[in-house]
């Protein structure tokens, strides 16, 4: 194929699986779908990259091997492949982990839709102040007598120090 039509493909490719159209994406680099592969090592990989996203990993491993068959000493290849591999080790509990951590989630979502149901929808009023809270005490037994009048021309208050003379010894 030469190599305008190729990059079409591939660009349309990876526009339909951007757009979350993934099965579009691998019917345009494998029209034949599962049984039919694609000749170019840059389709296969779009392709392996696309099934790997889906998260349909034996199929992406079948993928990723015929890419290193096709081009031994591939980095990518080689390391998807070891990125399966670990995926696969894993003890069967942590296969769960993404399903326990999505449940986890929703039981957040339902608890906190299910507090703000049962919230009262207005605020409540505040509690009424005792009539006896209301009325003035007092503070002194005495009223305070009403502060002076100022006097305009007073002079300004002055403060006075004696200083004694520091004694001999």
């Amino acid at each position: 194929m030469s190599a305008i039509p190729l990059a079409l493909r591939l660009l349309q490719a990876r526009e339909l699986a951007e757009a979350g159209r993934p099965d579009e994406a691998e019917r345009h680099l494998a029209p034949d779908g599962a049984s039919s592969l694609p000749d170019e090592p840059l389709a296969l990989h779009t392709l392996a990259v696309i099934v790997t996203r889906r998260g349909d990993y034996p199929r992406a491993r079948r993928l990723w091997q015929q890419l290193a068959r096709q081009e031994p000493g591939h980095p990518e290849a080689a390391a998807m492949l070891d990125a399966l591999d670990d995926w696969d080790a894993r003890p069967a509990w942590m296969r769960a982990a993404p399903a326990l951590a999505l449940a986890a989630v929703a039981l957040l979502v339902v608890s906190l839709v299910v507090v703000l149901v049962r919230a009262p929808r207005t605020a409540s009023a505040p509690a009424p102040i005792p009539a006896y809270a209301a009325t003035p005490r007092p503070v002194a037994a005495q009223p305070l007598p009403p502060p002076a009048p100022a006097e305009e021309d007073a002079p300004p208050p002055t403060v006075s120090f004696s200083i004694q003379p520091p004694r001999r010894r």
